[in-house]
């Protein structure tokens, strides 16, 4: 009853006591998922050796350390601070737990504003009495007291630290958004393959708002309100919406390599479960998974030229 998720220690523990017995059927799935998914497909599209590092995608040998690229990151982040003109930031424990989630979205178009709600999490409010006004944020471990300029600061360094040590993956997130505001000002949107054929259309449109009165009973009067969607393309949604669109379709394509592999070898049949970049099956047939999965990543990125497909496309 001590474990996090007691229920889960339960399945597991009856799991084990089968397996155990020398029981040869297994019902507990166990997952495997990407180190960061999103930069491992941003660095094999750009080919970044140094980011590819990180997220485990270079060769390596079981005695190898395999890389934290969140760890790296906080690392980055601390450093930066330490020489900045916010000397109460470089006492902050920063460590992989407290950038985690800014580095993990973004890949997918997260916004400074996103980053900076991101991290206020690790923070408790302090108000002034007088005028209920935010005056400190309160850091809930350490309890250094940090100001909103302070905060805007460190927020700021987390955004820009991939973009910082890889100016590729700066260039490429431009790249998108300018054939993205392109096609919007043309009425278009935008149009790829994915690495095992399926076309994908991306076209975000504006939406009217219409007031709808409607009479219910005894005369009582309910308001709604509609949305309508129009001819007219959102551009800031084309703009921001293609690059995390654009990985979720190559999510999407290694999933549909690795059943297409599976069948390839007759094991169609096996436990198969996945979400983005998690996989998960039985014990008996984890470790084919985990090397079918390597494979099939290894196969959309080492047969073509995704970028180029993706920019010739007519």
């Amino acid at each position: 009853m001590a474990a996090n998720e007691p229920f889960l220690f339960l399945a597991f523990a009856l799991e084990y006591a089968r397996i155990f017995n020398g029981g040869r059927t297994h019902h507990l799935p166990i997952y495997i998922d990407g180190t960061c998914n999103g930069l491992q497909h941003l660095s094999s599209l750009i080919r970044e050796h140094n980011l590819a590092k990180y997220v485990n995608l270079l060769k390596s040998s079981e005695v190898d350390k395999p890389g934290d690229i969140y760890s790296h990151c906080a690392d980055l982040v601390k450093a930066e601070l330490h020489v900045s003109d916010y000397p109460n930031l470089g006492s902050l424990p920063i460590d992989r737990a407290f950038v985690k989630t800014s580095i993990m979205t973004i890949p997918y178009s997260v916004t400074l504003h996103g980053v900076r709600k991101q991290i206020e999490e690790h923070f408790n409010v302090q108000f002034d009495p007088r005028t209920a006004g935010i005056i400190y944020y309160k850091h809930r471990k350490s309890g250094i007291l940090i100001t909103n300029a302070e905060l805007t600061y460190l927020s700021k360094v987390i955004y820009n630290i991939l973009f910082k040590e890889n100016p590729a993956l700066g260039e490429l997130n431009k790249y998108f958004q300018a054939i993205a505001k392109l096609l919007a000002t043309l009425n278009l949107g935008v149009v790829w393959i994915t690495p095992n054929g399926l076309e994908v259309k991306q076209k975000y449109t504006k939406f009217d708002k219409k007031l709808l009165a409607v009479n219910l009973y005894k005369n009582k009067l309910a308001r709604h309100i509609i949305s309508i969607p129009t001819s007219d393309l959102n551009k800031v949604k084309q703009a921001h919406g293609l690059l995390p669109n654009f990985i979720h379709s190559l999510d999407a394509s290694t999933i549909q390599v690795l059943v297409n592999r599976l069948g390839s070898i007759g094991k169609s049949g096996l436990n198969l479960v996945t979400i983005h970049d998690c996989f998960g099956s039985t014990a008996d047939t984890i470790n084919l998974i985990k090397a079918e999965v390597k494979s099939s990543f290894v196969f959309i990125y080492s047969d073509q030229n995704i970028l180029i497909n993706f920019t010739n496309i007519k």
